[in-house]
């Protein structure tokens, strides 16, 4: 499909003449290929009473969405299960379904670094480049008031998205925003520069220790960071996540 969609282009510009400045437009805005790809980088608490799950301990992950698609409604229904997808030289192990995920242990992140994706489908080669913002500071007050929401103030700051979660003293994810699949990675992707972000009620049900993990995430994308996918629906997300703790009273 890749290869059809480039001669339908080729085909455009040489039927508007011998050069049309709008060809690599064109072609990256026909291109199917669609990434959606997030690295966060996790520090743990300073404080090791409460138990943190397994998608959140210490390190790097990467999470790689790949699909066929021509336009937003069809980014879950042409998944791409067969590419090779490297991180910084770090290949990232498919799962079977388009999605390809890079556990904590063998990248470390660079606050302020740029680390490089490429995705190589058949032989052809797209490649991306991460931008990776340091993490954001605290917003998280020493108490809150249960079954209230919190509000968290990202003015400034300019980031895309923030990545928030919540785990109650048990070690349970009481909250997570993250999202779940290409679409939702998408839509996470846009709106922003967040400035004020809810923490929902019902992510401070009962008394306790909680944690609150907190994540600024900054995008890369268009021409200047995609080369050979599409550069209206393809994005790379990356931020660094950092847990406080929150004393809730009932």
């Amino acid at each position: 499909m890749r290869g059809q969609t480039w001669l339908a282009v080729a085909l455009l510009g040489t039927a508007c003449g011998d050069f049309n400045p709008l060809d690599g437009i064109i072609g990256d805005l026909a291109n199917p290929l669609v990434t959606q790809s997030m690295v966060l980088g996790t520090v743990p608490p300073a404080s090791g009473d409460i138990e943190i799950p397994a998608e959140y301990r210490e390190g790097t992950t990467a999470t790689v969405f790949l699909a066929d698609a021509k336009e937003v409604t069809d980014l879950d229904n042409a998944p791409i299960a067969d590419a090779s997808v490297v991180i910084e030289g770090t290949a990232v192990p498919g799962l079977g379904d388009g999605t390809y995920i890079l556990e904590p242990g063998t990248l470390s992140y660079v606050d302020n670094g740029e680390w490089n994706i490429v995705i190589d489908i058949d032989g052809e080669a797209a490649t991306g480049t991460f931008e990776l913002p340091p993490a954001v500071p605290s917003q998280v007050p020493s108490n809150h008031q249960a079954n209230t929401k919190l509000t968290l103030d990202f003015a400034g700051y300019g980031y895309d998205s923030v990545l928030v979660v919540v785990i109650d003293q048990n070690g349970d994810l009481v909250y997570d925003n993250r999202p779940d699949d290409i679409k939702e990675l998408y839509e996470f992707t846009r709106g922003g520069p967040i400035e004020l972000f809810d923490i929902e009620a019902e992510a401070f049900p009962a008394g306790g220790a909680y944690l609150v993990g907190i994540a600024g995430m900054t995008r890369s994308g268009g021409k200047e960071a995609l080369e050979d996918m599409n550069t209206a629906l393809s994005s790379l997300l990356a931020g660094k996540m950092t847990f406080s703790p929150i004393a809730v009273t009932p």
